[in-house]
């Protein structure tokens, strides 16, 4: 759910084929904080987060090839 109702997330239309999900595929992901906040350049935090991104792809049998 977005924070700022007045700004829904954009619809995006949604794989209705289940095999598109299977196989190796590559994904970007972007991360931000709210308000655009620079949380990510404390060193603690940004460990933390790595931490729990390597922990999550384990879990979810992922990888997570960069961090930038």
């Amino acid at each position: 759910m977005p924070l700022n109702q007045q700004k829904p997330f954009p619809k995006r239309p949604r794989l209705t084929n289940k095999e598109s999900y299977i196989g190796a595929r590559g994904y970007f992901i972007t991360i931000n904080t709210h308000q655009r906040k620079k949380f990510f350049t404390k060193e603690n935090i940004v460990n933390s987060m790595i931490k729990y991104l390597q922990q999550t792809a384990k879990k979810q049998k992922f990888e997570v090839i960069v961090y930038t």
